[in-house]
């Protein structure tokens, strides 16, 4: 399963695999953890409101920490696999990895406006 911590130590793949640098990634994370707790308490991880429970991760996630969740969503948008293949990459079922892309994507639409289509550090040059 691909996770975070094994992933970062490896600066080559994880820039492959995400399109970020770890320093960027770093950069961009508490945003990211601020949209994600905002959306999940409100909605829940199939999109619908959240009606009385507050959001709070298993113990045994698959995505246990806000590095994998924002892993997650970033090689999936670089790679543009197919859900099976992406959920096999990370050890899920097809359908939760449907659901955690449409629960990720919506907090990182709102980071960056969606004209954007590479990371800031890179934007500059690109234009």
């Amino acid at each position: 399963m691909l996770r975070y911590q094994k992933l970062s130590k490896n600066p080559r793949k994880f820039l492959a695999m995400t399109a970020f640098t770890v320093p960027e990634f770093q950069a961009l994370l508490p945003y990211f953890e601020i949209e994600f707790n905002q959306h999940v308490a409100v909605y829940r991880l199939d999109g619908k409101v959240r009606q009385k429970r507050r959001y709070r991760p298993y113990k045994n996630s698959v995505l246990p920490t806000i590095e994998d969740k924002l892993l997650f969503i970033l090689v999936y948008l670089k790679q543009n696999s197919l859900q099976e293949a992406h959920a096999t990459l990370f050890g899920l079922h097809q359908p939760d990895a449907n659901r955690w892309i449409h629960c990720l994507h919506r907090p990182l639409t709102k980071l960056w406006p969606p004209c954007w289509s590479c990371p800031p550090a890179r934007r500059s040059a690109s234009i």
